[in-house]
Formats: structure tokens, sequence, C-alpha cells
């Protein structure tokens, strides 16, 4: 099985955006080469869909986020880390958002932390504190099994936000699915 090998980091432009994923555009020819470790990772499947706004103040619930890996591999623990930046490009801060996450029939807040000018929170396993952002691990991602959770978000002050959610063992180093996202708007 063939696949495309990594160019050279000379070869390569980079480009961060606000939340941290950084884009390389290559300028090179690509070669073909054996598979690596990489290749046989799980691929999984991310979905974030709910309703798109409510009156400021008050929670937009119905929120889902679904995470399906239908490989017969196991995927490394990770944490959901949920991401919310003000579509004008204004500095959202902690107390401009607040996330909760269902946990049986509880609603248990996230804390929120500000980073790259939006508002950030991360889920572990259920029943366990989801203070540690950028901790390693988390939630087992067993093989052939589809995780979900339950969402709502207030956000304070009226206008469009996005809300991105991403999987990753290593606090963003890694993604173990494409990043899903979804517009919110606060009437």
């Amino acid at each position: 099985m063939n696949h495309y090998q990594n160019p050279p980091l000379a070869q390569c432009r980079k480009f961060t955006y606000r939340l941290g994923v950084t884009l390389c555009i290559v300028s090179a020819a690509i070669s073909v080469s054996q598979p690596t470790l990489a290749d046989s990772r799980p691929r999984l499947g991310l979905s974030l869909t709910g309703p798109k706004n409510a009156p400021s103040g008050y929670p937009v619930e119905g929120i889902n986020v679904r995470l399906v890996n239908q490989d017969s591999v196991e995927a490394a623990a990770s944490r959901l880390r949920l991401f919310i930046h003000d579509d004008q490009l204004s500095d959202l801060r902690v107390a401009d958002v607040k996330l909760d996450v269902q946990e049986g029939n509880e609603w248990k807040p996230l804390p929120l932390e500000q980073v790259d000018g939006g508002v950030m929170a991360a889920i572990s396993s259920a029943g366990l504190p989801h203070s540690e952002h950028h901790k390693r691990g988390g939630f087992p991602i067993n093989k052939k099994t589809i995780k979900e959770w339950r969402l709502r978000a207030t956000l304070a002050q009226a206008g469009h936000y996005s809300l991105v959610v991403a999987v990753s063992p290593n606090n963003g180093g890694t993604h173990l699915a494409q990043p899903a996202s979804l517009k919110l708007e606060a009437l």
C-alpha cells in the first residue's frame, strides 16, 4: 500500500490559525514510500449538530456531538475539546459563555479558559472533573464504538459565534478526527 510521504520542513510554509491548527502548504513533488504507523491509526468520524440560536442569556439546548470509531482498532484515550469564538473577531471572556454537558439526568458545567481570543473547555470521562484541559489522555475510544455527548451553550451577548469540537489525545498535537463546527447565534 502506498501513501504520501511528509515533505521536508524546508519545503513547507506554515500558517497558524486561531484554534492552534497549523496548516502546511507544500511546493514540492510528492514521493511515494511504504506505509508508516500513522497510517494504521483509526480514522474516527466526528459530527456536531443542533439548533442554531437562542436569546442571549438563555441556553442553546440540544447540541449533539457524535464520535464514531468504525475501525477494529482501539484509538488512543482522548479528550473532546470545545472552542467558541465570536465571528466578529471580538475577544470572548470566560464570563461571556457557559457550556454544560449532560451526564445522566444532570447538566455539569464545563470549566472554561480563554484561548486565542475565544474560550475552550475539555470533556474527559463521564463522572470525572473536566477541568484538565491540557492533560494527555481522557476517555477510552474502543474499537467499533460510538460516543455521544449532549451539550448546551449560553451566550451572554447577542451575536454570531462558532463552536468547534476536536478529539485529541495530546492537547491538539494529534487530531483523531476532522474537527467539526456549528454556527450559533445569540438573539
